[in-house]
């Protein structure tokens, strides 16, 4: 049978009496929708994917029941940008869509065309609860952004998620996103976006353990920051980032350098100081993360200069703590032991 749906004009609701979506998501290569049925209705699914060029398909779609629980599935189209699909029943000649609520039901949010739907989309409160479609659409959204701030927060999703999960295709998947970026990001970002940048790339380069290109996007971070120009929020990043450098100067016994690093870590967090209260005095929170990257390099001074600060020490456990942008205790843990096997290798 071949289906001729390309719009919803002419379907009917199907009424919620009938069954309703308990989720909707993309898991695996395919689309899965699980329905509570809660009377026998006659018909075929269809999937039907519209496409941000303005064309349609439809997909036939498998069944499973258990119960009254019904999983729809079919497998997604390739090598198209998918914006949304949409559930349908169709019985005979008439076509009917089923309802679904936005907060269960996320394959109407498959790709981001502007700020307002990555913001509601893939970055903050209310975005997509399902991590694998979350990235199914941050990955699509980075692909159709040609304004490189867009891509950047297309971008950092993947990025981080992929390290939290421990998921090694979408890691593989972001270490290509953040290299085929780079170039357009060092011309076309300002400087607070171009080190939130560098700083997704470093957590990537410390975890496939490469030492030269971790100290490069180090390096990176400290020459953007070294005139003191850059806005406070950067400073939440940039800190991170030369705190680390630093530790690893000092690990390798590279105490001028190491030495000049934690001194313009603390030069950055004099400056967040005098500034946040003027211009994000709803950012304290990082402020305080600030400090902590600050107050780690005041330690690393002293253990360099000879003084000591009661009770502390810089190690790659707590360095990582302060430094790394991941939340998993678990990740932070192993960026440590990754830390500390590959400055021995290269000492």
């Amino acid at each position: 049978m071949t289906f001729e749906v390309t719009s919803l004009l002419g379907t009917k609701k199907l009424p919620s009496s009938a069954m309703e979506i308990k989720y909707g998501v993309v898991r695996g290569g395919r689309y899965i929708v699980e329905l509570i049925q809660k009377r026998h209705v006659d018909g075929e699914f269809i999937f039907l994917e519209r496409y941000v060029d303005g064309k349609s398909n439809n997909i036939r779609a498998s069944i499973e029941k258990e119960g009254n629980i019904l999983t729809i599935s079919a497998p997604i189209t390739p090598d198209v940008c998918i914006e949304k699909v949409h559930l349908l029943l169709q019985d005979g000649a008439a076509t009917y869509r089923i309802r679904f609520t936005t907060d269960t039901y996320f394959l109407d949010r498959l790709v981001c065309v502007n700020e307002r739907e990555i913001r509601r989309n893939i970055r903050w409160t209310g975005k997509i609860a399902d991590y694998e479609t979350l990235m199914f659409s941050a990955i699509q959204s980075f692909g159709i952004q040609r304004d490189s701030r867009l891509k950047l927060h297309c971008l950092l999703p993947v990025a981080y998620q992929s390290l939290e999960r421990e998921d090694a295709s979408t890691k593989a998947t972001a270490l290509i996103m953040l290299n085929e970026a780079r170039e357009s990001f060092r011309h076309e970002l300002d400087k607070e976006s171009f080190i939130s940048y560098l700083t997704a790339c470093w957590h990537h380069q410390l975890d496939a353990g490469q030492l030269g290109p971790l100290l490069n996007t180090l390096s990176q971070i400290r020459e953007q920051a070294s005139d003191l120009s850059i806005a406070p929020l950067a400073t939440y990043n940039a800190i991170r980032g030369m705190l680390l450098l630093g530790f690893i100067c000092q690990i390798k016994s590279e105490h001028e350098m190491a030495l000049a690093i934690y001194r313009e870590c603390n030069a950055l967090f004099s400056l967040s100081v005098s500034r946040f209260a003027q211009e994000a005095l709803n950012l304290y929170r990082e402020l305080r993360s600030i400090y902590d990257c600050a107050f780690h390099a005041v330690i690393g001074i002293n253990e360099i200069t000879g003084g000591k600060v009661r009770g502390y020490s810089l190690t790659c456990d707590n360095v990582i703590m302060h430094a790394s942008r991941v939340n998993s205790i678990d990740k932070k843990r192993y960026f440590s032991k990754k830390l500390k096997l590959i400055v021995l290798e290269n000492s």
